[in-house]
């Protein structure tokens, strides 16, 4: 049997453009407040775009913001520092133990049930339903920036059929899924239906546990029910995704 995903890493939960982001404002301080078209430089894309990571990362407590000097008149612009609680966050240190901890004991629950796997998908689709989403065309992309930071680590990637698919390189329910992945999985199932809807898709999802050595595959629009497991392809970052 393949060995699927890693554990979710203790790292607070960041979209890949947030790391960038806040990657770049450690990188290029040197013990002073960095500027907005300095960030913008190092990461690509417009500064806008940086600007409303930066704003969510504040919100987060990863960044500190504060006026700096300038030469001439007009209004002073913003540095951005690093918080202590952002270093942690590039260093791994930080955690949502808790959370994890609490999602297991749900999980360890769900198994006991009379019809686990039902109840399973319900619950995971109520969930998926739960999260703020608006409507979008890149269902996918809605898809693996929740998945992201939720902690799944996950990769865009396409079947040998054209398909859509998504790589879940981690799991923060590693060690229930071996045992019980005809529930923990199918709770996932169920949350990346709820997200799919939620932002108007009108497919569903074919979860498949522990599909390679290294992760699980999500398949979006599959064909149920067919026995072919077509090979799936991680297509290559966009350095221009924020």
């Amino acid at each position: 049997m393949p060995k699927g995903p890693q554990p979710t890493s203790t790292i607070p939960p960041l979209t890949r453009a947030r790391r960038r982001v806040l990657t770049a404002v450690a990188e290029i301080s040197d013990g002073r407040p960095v500027l907005l078209v300095d960030i913008a430089e190092r990461v690509g894309g417009h500064p806008n775009t940086s600007r409303q990571q930066l704003d969510q990362l504040i919100a987060d407590g990863l960044v500190a913001s504060e006026p700096v000097a300038r030469t001439g008149r007009g209004r002073r612009p913003l540095g951005f520092t690093l918080t202590p609680a952002g270093r942690q966050a590039l260093a791994g240190q930080a955690g949502q133990p808790e959370r994890t901890e609490l999602l297991k004991a749900f999980a360890g629950y769900l198994v006991t049930r009379p019809d686990p796997v039902a109840e399973a998908r319900a619950v995971g689709e109520l969930w998926g339903r739960e999260f703020d989403l608006p409507p979008t065309a890149d269902e996918v992309g809605a898809v693996v920036e929740l998945l992201e930071m939720l902690g799944f680590d996950p990769a865009r990637a396409t079947t040998a059929g054209g398909d859509d698919a998504v790589l879940l390189r981690a799991c923060p329910l590693l060690d229930l899924a071996h045992a019980h992945p005809d529930v923990v999985c199918e709770v996932h199932r169920g949350m990346i239906d709820g997200v799919l809807a939620k932002v108007g898709a009108h497919r569903g999802v074919e979860l498949r546990p522990f599909a390679d050595d290294e992760s699980c595959h999500v398949i979006a629009g599959a064909r149920f029910g067919e026995e072919g497991r077509e090979a799936v392809t991680a297509d290559d970052d966009d350095p221009a995704e924020e």
